[in-house]
């Protein structure tokens, strides 16, 4: 799913379809880094976000950030699949609309 931006609104909204979607919550969700979801990254004890800590509350779940340069703790990102919407990848980038971009995905 593309969504607008990546603030905490849009990025919660992203998390909850993807959820839905998947028909059921994870016992951990694993984000990375991302300002909208960890105010402060640490590695002992990064600070989340407190709408990201509430919407883990209501679904019963707890987050857990990545690991910085571990690359291990973060999934495969969606962009590799889509060669052509990455910006900065050494070739000439090509604009993508939101909805195509949700439409191949959704098609995976």
């Amino acid at each position: 799913m593309a969504v607008r931006s990546q603030n905490i609104s849009d990025f919660l909204y992203a998390l909850g379809c993807c959820l839905q979607e998947l028909g059921g919550v994870p016992q951990v969700l694993v984000p990375d880094n991302l300002k909208s979801a960890i105010v402060k990254a640490n590695r002992y004890e990064p600070d989340v976000n407190r709408a990201l800590e509430d919407f883990a509350n209501h679904y019963h779940t707890a987050v857990i950030p990545a690991r910085a340069r571990k690359p291990k703790d973060k999934a495969l990102r969606s962009s590799r699949s889509l060669p052509d919407a990455k910006a900065g990848s050494g070739r000439s980038a090509t604009r993508v609309k939101r909805t195509e971009v949700s439409d191949r995905l959704a098609r995976k």
